[in-house]
C-alpha cells in the first residue's frame, strides 16, 4: 500500500509502498499506542498518541509539524494513508502527492523547546 511518511526530525516527506499492518504503523511512527486525525477530504494521518508529551531528545528537542489551516503542532512522524477506509474497514493507499502534502506543511520544528516565561500584570 502506498503511504507518505513525514518525519521532522530530518525535514523528510517521503512516499513509501509496505504491506501495512498495525505492527508495521508502529515501526513507521515509532511509538507504543497510535492516535489519528483528518488530514484532507482523502487522507487520514496516523501519530503517537503520546504527541506533545512525550519527553524532548537529549538535546530539548521534540520535532512537530505545523501545517496549514492547524492550531497546534503535531509532534512525532505522520503516516498518511487513504480515506475513507474499506467497507471491511481496511486502511486505503494514500491519493496525495507529495507536493500537496509539503504544501500543507507550514514549517517543520526542531530547535530545543524553550520554558514558556509568563508575564503576571497586576490588576488595577
Amino acid at each position: 500500500m502506498r503511504i507518505i511518511l513525514i518525519d521532522p526530525a530530518k525535514e523528510l516527506v517521503t512516499e513509501q509502498n509496505v504491506v501495512l499492518t498495525l505492527a508495521k504503523l508502529h515501526e513507521l511512527i515509532d511509538c507504543h499506542t497510535i492516535d489519528s486525525f483528518r488530514f484532507s477530504w482523502s487522507s487520514i494521518g496516523y501519530v503517537d498518541d503520546n504527541g506533545l508529551y512525550r519527553p524532548p531528545d537529549e538535546n530539548g528537542c521534540l520535532p512537530h509539524t505545523w501545517f496549514r489551516d492547524t492550531a497546534y503542532p503535531i509532534a512525532g512522524k505522520i503516516v498518511l494513508t487513504g480515506w475513507p477506509t474499506t467497507a471491511a474497514g481496511d486502511t486505503t493507499a494514500c491519493q496525495l502527492t507529495i507536493e500537496e502534502v509539503r504544501s500543507a506543511i507550514v514549517r517543520f520544528a526542531n530547535a530545543p523547546l524553550l520554558p514558556r516565561t509568563w508575564t503576571v500584570q497586576k490588576g488595577t
